[in-house]
């Protein structure tokens, strides 16, 4: 009986072993860690957590203009991040910056050279241990000036220890091969650089492998790979008024064969010139408030920015947030007919790659599909381990930069509706709308430049869209009109009620959003909309330059 238990002890302890044992930084880290937190957590004022976040990267950053490479960049390198806890999960020395603060950010060795890790690490751990107890008794300084809080719970959860491992993929698995992407990206540029309309025009490469690390004191290990590849191409005209204008065209993979081929690449660059040279000469439009169609890309970076920040639950604890879905638990703030998803486990929508996915967030917990608006309804948040009122536990949201902590963020948000329409019945529904109200026109928005959303309570609780792409669509059915000049302005309680319908089709927008704790790569997959009512706001003089007193090469 005891040889079969010590049998099955060493599958059980075993069966593990293998993978682990092949990746020796793991192996020094965590038994390094360990070693220093036995001592820590005896201290006066004892460590409770401590948590290690590894980058191994490697990295190619292409950039052309006019035909030529401007910077071609290769790098490598390691860096580990530190975030310690000193006092206890009810209070801490993070009390009132969240993950933001105490993240000692260090250089590592490409190799593992145990020694030189160990000393880094060792370093490290004394300089977070000082500025954490230094930061806890100020907070608890700051407690007895403060009002007393209104959501109690504690400032850390406790989260089940996950284990997982991904094999080392070799950077050549991305397909990428410098010298091609070096001729593409002449290629390219010179296309818009052809174009005497367009006065700066650019493109950009960058393929990326980041394997990720993830160890905590307890008992974490997370080793997982990650892969990208990205090719930005825009270029700038002035109109006759000085005002610049910009469009743009991009493309997202995990690897090189996720891309669209070299023709269909050199055909939008081509399309993107004849783009700049109408935008050029485009009419400058008044400010409007009526309705307005949004195109599925805008319609993603439109709720990305008026809702998808404000179910980042983090965001509720702080008094500085104007807390707008806080105590709407429960209830309806969406049209019945839509439900919005977030869900970092899903890589793919149909056959497009999404770029908000991840197996494991930043803190080591197993990324969630979290339904956050069911039929309309508030059922939930984005959690990452920042506890708020009602919800206690991380659902795997908390992201962010090596060097900038981590905080409650978004990932692959997906919307949908029960009652879709098709894009001719949303334009009739569109064309009614205006009709209604005695508008002759009215606008459908087909891309955006980004977005930005203030939700601070010293602030407007208010977002803002920078349209790039506009279309005048007349009621009377005479072509539409590609027109420029204005920004959209709106609050988000007022947009949850305006959205009238929304198409079956989808579109997506792979991106980067930034936030507190750095920019991370998001997805929003959103069908088109009619909205009910937009305001547009005319662009001040801000967008215009002095006309050149030279003429263009």
């Amino acid at each position: 009986m005891k040889k079969f238990f010590l049998f099955i002890l060493t599958i059980l302890t075993g069966g593990l072993s293998p993978s682990y044992a092949q990746d020796k930084l793991t192996g020094i880290l965590t038994n390094e860690l360990m070693r220093n937190f036995e001592v820590m957590k005896q201290l006066d004022v004892p460590v409770y957590y401590i948590s290690l976040r590894v980058e191994d990267s490697e990295s190619y950053n292409i950039t052309g203009s006019n035909g030529a490479v401007t910077q071609n960049r290769y790098q490598k390198g390691r860096a580990m991040a530190i975030t310690m806890r000193v006092g206890s999960p009810a209070f801490d020395n993070m009390h009132y910056s969240g993950n933001m603060q105490n993240i000692k950010r260090v250089a590592l060795p490409d190799t593992d050279i145990e020694e030189e890790i160990k000393l880094s690490l060792w370093r490290a751990l004394q300089q977070a241990y000082s500025e954490a107890k230094d930061k806890l008794q100020s907070n608890f300084t700051e407690q007895t000036t403060r009002p007393a809080e209104e959501d109690k719970s504690p400032d850390f959860s406790i989260e089940k220890a996950s284990k997982y491992y991904e094999k080392p993929v070799p950077f050549s698995d991305l397909g990428f091969d410098e010298n091609e992407f070096i001729n593409k990206t002449n290629e390219l540029s010179k296309v818009l650089s052809d174009n005497r309309d367009v006065l700066i025009n650019f493109v950009n490469v960058t393929s990326n492998l980041t394997r990720g690390y993830f160890i905590d004191t307890d008992g974490a290990s997370v080793v997982q790979n990650n892969p990208s590849i990205r090719i930005y191409l825009g270029g700038y005209v002035m109109a006759d008024d000085g005002m610049m204008l910009q469009d743009y065209r991009t493309y997202f993979g995990k690897k090189v064969a996720d891309l669209p081929d070299s023709e269909k690449i050199l055909s939008d660059a081509r399309e993107l010139s004849q783009n700049l040279s109408t935008l050029k000469k485009s009419p400058k439009i008044d400010s409007y408030t009526g309705p307005v169609i949004l195109s599925g890309e805008v319609s993603g970076v439109f709720f990305h920015e008026f809702f998808g920040h404000r179910v980042e639950g983090a965001r509720m604890k702080s008094g500085m947030d104007a807390q707008t879905l806080k105590k709407k638990i429960g209830e309806t703030v969406l049209p019945q007919r839509l439900s919005v998803t977030f869900d970092p486990t899903r890589s793919k929508y149909g056959n497009s790659i999404l770029s908000g996915d991840y197996k494991y967030d930043d803190e080591g917990v197993r990324g969630q599909k979290v339904e956050v608006i069911k039929n309309g309804v508030l059922t939930g948040f984005l959690m990452s381990r920042i506890p708020i009122e009602g919800f206690s536990k991380s659902n795997g949201h908390g992201r962010g930069v090596l060097n900038a902590g981590t905080e409650t963020r978004q990932s692959n948000m997906i919307i949908e509706s029960t009652k879709p329409v098709t894009a001719k019945e949303m334009h009739e529904m569109f064309v009614e709308e205006l009709k209604k109200r005695g508008l002759k026109f009215g606008y459908r928005i087909e891309k955006v430049s980004g977005g930005l959303t203030m939700t601070s309570s010293a602030s407007a609780n208010a977002f803002y869209l920078n349209p790039l792409i506009v279309y005048r669509v007349y009621v009377d059915g005479r072509p539409e009109e590609m027109v420029r000049g204005i920004n959209i302005v709106g609050t988000p309680l007022n947009a949850f009620s305006q959205i009238l319908a929304e198409t079956s089709e989808h579109a997506i927008f792979n991106g980067m959003c930034g936030a507190l704790s750095g920019s991370v790569p998001v997805s929003a997959v959103a069908p088109a909309m009619l909205i009910k009512e937009l305001e547009f706001q005319k662009t001040g003089d801000s967008q215009k330059m002095d006309p050149f007193i030279l003429e263009r090469p």
